[in-house]
């Protein structure tokens, strides 16, 4: 499994364009509800991205 700390100016699409995925798995996979609100800072629920 690879875990993704948001970092200040990630997006969804630089997420996934970095890991080779789709922006539609990302979403799924980590049960996003509102895909635009990324945080920075420490992995938790909302600022970590399984992949």
């Amino acid at each position: 499994m690879i875990i993704h700390v948001v970092q200040l100016g990630d997006t969804l699409t630089s997420i996934a364009e970095s890991y080779g995925i789709s922006i539609d798995s990302l979403i799924v996979n980590n049960g996003l509800e509102n895909p635009n609100d990324l945080v920075e800072g420490e992995c938790n629920q909302s600022q970590c991205y399984y992949l």
